[in-house]
C-alpha cells in the first residue's frame, strides 16, 4: 500500500497526535494537550515520502479538550480549552495568534462546529442540567456575544446541516467507551432534528441495535461512526 510520512516532531510523537482537522492545505491537531497547526505545500499528497513542514504550536497555556474545528473560510480555529479549572470556548487565527474567549460560564463548554457562514460557533454545555451527563446545544457569535440555546432538549454531539434546516445529534454521552459491543439502555442513538417542523427522527438501526456516534454533515448526507457490524467503522446516511 501507499506509504505515509509522519509529521516532524519529538520522538514518539506520532503515537500521540489526536483530533485532526483539515481546511484546504492547513492541518490542525492536538498533541500533548496543546493545539498545533501546519500549512502543507499546495498539492501535497497524503502518501508522500517527502519532508513535511514542522508544525507550529498554537496554544501555550491551558489544556485542549475535544477536537478543534476550522471556520468555513479556513481563517479561524475554534477549540475548547481548560484554563484555571474551567472548560470554555475560544477562537484564534488558523496561523496562530491571540486567543479570543467566547464563553464564561462555570459549566463545561465543548466546541462542535462553525455555522455555514462562519459567524457562529456551536457548542454543547451542561450549564442548564441537573445531571452532568445532560448537555444542550448552544450558539455564540464568533466575534463574541451572548450565547443562545438551540431548540433541542439535549445534545452531546451535534452537527448543523450546511443549509441550516436540520441538526444531526447524539442526545447523550456514549457508553461504548467503557463497554465493547455495548447494547444496553444507554446505547448511542443518532437523531435528526428538523428545525422547521420541530420533529426528531432516529437514524435506522439493524435488529439488535448498535452505537451510532459523532455525526457530521457533508452535503446532504450524514457521516458517522457505528459498530453496527461489530467493529467501529465509518458510515453515511441519506435522510
Amino acid at each position: 500500500g501507499a506509504r505515509s510520512t509522519p509529521l516532524p516532531g519529538p520522538a514518539g510523537a506520532t503515537r500521540m497526535l489526536t483530533a485532526p482537522a483539515l481546511s484546504g492545505n492547513r492541518l490542525a491537531f492536538v498533541y500533548g494537550e496543546d493545539l498545533w497547526g501546519v500549512e502543507l505545500p499546495p498539492g501535497t499528497p497524503f502518501d508522500t515520502s517527502g519532508t513535511l513542514p514542522f508544525p507550529r504550536r498554537l496554544t501555550a497555556e491551558g489544556r485542549v479538550v475535544g477536537a478543534p474545528v476550522f471556520s468555513p473560510d479556513g481563517r479561524l480555529l475554534a477549540v475548547s480549552l481548560e484554563r484555571n479549572g474551567n472548560i470554555d470556548v475560544y477562537v484564534l487565527p488558523a496561523e496562530g495568534g491571540a486567543l479570543r474567549r467566547l464563553t464564561w460560564h462555570g459549566a463545561v463548554d465543548l466546541v462542535q462546529q462553525f455555522s455555514a457562514d462562519g459567524r457562529t460557533v456551536l457548542f454543547v454545555t451542561n450549564r442548564e442540567s441537573r445531571f452532568s451527563r445532560e448537555y444542550q446545544l448552544y450558539a455564540v457569535p464568533a466575534e463574541g456575544g451572548f450565547p443562545r440555546r438551540m431548540p433541542l432538549p439535549q445534545a452531546f454531539r451535534a452537527s448543523l446541516e450546511p443549509g441550516g434546516t436540520r441538526i444531526a445529534y447524539n442526545p447523550l454521552p456514549p457508553a461504548f467507551l467503557v463497554w465493547k459491543d455495548y447494547r444496553g439502555g444507554m446505547i448511542s442513538t443518532l437523531m435528526l432534528y428538523n428545525m422547521a417542523s420541530g420533529e426528531a427522527v432516529a437514524v435506522p438501526k439493524p435488529e439488535g441495535g448498535c452505537n451510532d456516534a459523532d455525526p457530521q454533515w457533508i452535503g446532504g448526507r450524514v457521516y458517522f461512526r457505528s459498530d453496527r457490524r461489530g467493529e467501529f467503522n465509518l458510515y453515511s446516511y441519506d435522510p
